[in-house]
């Protein structure tokens, strides 16, 4: 169907067993054209309606319900989604699923649980570095890593380094995350002893202390200059 045609009205796509979707544009036919393409390459908005056209596909029925002036489109377009209860449509709703009390609701739980805090506060710890606020121990406050990297002529790794560790960088000065208290740190060298003598790593085995020995027997003096 030519996309002249610009039929303005309250149209549905219905399946052979009776589900219906409803919608309505100033330009049906365009808007069909795009539902089309959209069906055809799987990442249309209802997901009610892919799994129609999945399973029916070229079955759908197209059609013109009314013809209307544009400014009665939303006002129509509801009218006849509960006429036909249209179960394929994401909502009862035209436009704002809000006006919908039981949606509404659904949600003001969803986003008041504890579970979906976390979630949240889980997404936000993995977002990029580049829009962490950090600070700096020299007083200075960067409100993306980015910019902090660039102060210090650095890479946003070399700065996300330092505001895990804390450690003072090849610029003498320490960052830490903006919603962080500054830390008592020690240094590489120490956490190094540590860390070796956590693992059990420290001690030298007889046989490596052997090795050293011999290979300090056999190394040649150094000429005086």
């Amino acid at each position: 169907m030519s996309n002249r045609i610009t039929h303005c009205g309250i149209y549905s796509i219905s399946t052979p067993n009776g589900s219906v979707y409803v919608g309505s544009s100033n330009k049906i036919e365009r808007r069909w054209h795009e539902h089309r393409s959209n069906l055809r390459h799987g990442k249309h908005h209802s997901e009610r309606l892919q799994a129609a056209w999945n399973k029916h596909g070229n079955l759908l029925r197209y059609e013109i319900l009314q013809e209307c002036d544009i400014q009665d489109l939303d006002r129509l377009e509801q009218e006849w989604i509960d006429h036909l209860n249209a179960d394929l449509n994401t909502s009862a709703f035209v436009r704002n699923v809000w006006l919908n009390p039981e949606t509404k609701e659904k949600f003001s739980r969803i986003h008041s649980s504890p579970e979906w805090r976390q979630a949240r506060a889980k997404i936000a710890a993995n977002a990029s570095s580049r829009w962490i606020a950090v600070d700096c121990s020299d007083g200075r406050h960067f409100k993306k890593m980015a910019d902090a990297a660039r102060a210090f002529c650095v890479s946003i790794g070399a700065i996300r380094h330092l505001v895990a560790t804390q450690r003072p960088g090849k610029h003498g000065v320490r960052f830490k995350l903006a919603t962080d208290e500054w830390r008592e740190v020690i240094t590489s060298a120490e956490q190094r002893v540590l860390t070796m003598r956590k693992n059990g790593t420290n001690k030298r085995s007889a046989e490596s202390r052997a090795r050293m020995s011999a290979a300090a027997k056999n190394r040649k003096p150094r000429r005086a200059a």
